[in-house]
């Protein structure tokens, strides 16, 4: 399954990676093809049937988060059912 990507920056919440980058570009001035970020985790969560991370990628002139969150398969180990969802 496909995960489900987000960014978030300035109070934007975008959806995908090319309005993310014509946002960084535009609003900031940051030329994504040339421009190197750091990133680094900050959070990660699991839930019964999915787990998300979150990373914070920053350069020289902006910083912004990036969460990925993903559906467990159900013959992944961390996947468990509750019994009164049975």
């Amino acid at each position: 399954m496909k995960p489900d990507i987000s960014y978030f920056c300035c109070a934007f919440l975008i959806h995908s990676k090319p309005l993310l980058i014509a946002h960084l570009e535009m609003a900031h001035g940051v030329d994504c093809k040339t421009q190197e970020f750091q990133e680094r985790m900050i959070e990660h969560v699991d839930g019964k049937n999915w787990y998300s991370t979150t990373y914070q990628l920053s350069c020289d002139k902006v910083s912004f988060t990036k969460t990925v969150k993903c559906e467990r398969d159900k013959d992944d180990l961390m996947y468990f059912e509750c019994e009164e969802e049975k």
